[in-house]
């Protein structure tokens, strides 16, 4: 179950990522990664990890 869940994770990341690639600045794409990351490790992580 949990092998499933995080393949369902990556799939979801990577359509995420993909969907930068219009992006003209390759800083928006960056930033837009780092959110997307940022998103998928605030729900998985316990809240005693600090987000910086």
């Amino acid at each position: 179950m949990l092998k499933e869940h995080f393949r369902a994770a990556v799939d979801i990341l990577e359509v995420k990522g993909k969907s930068l690639n219009s992006a003209s600045h390759p800083l928006h794409k960056g930033n837009g990664r780092e959110f997307f990351v940022k998103e998928f490790l605030s729900s998985h992580l316990g809240k005693h990890v600090s987000k910086k």
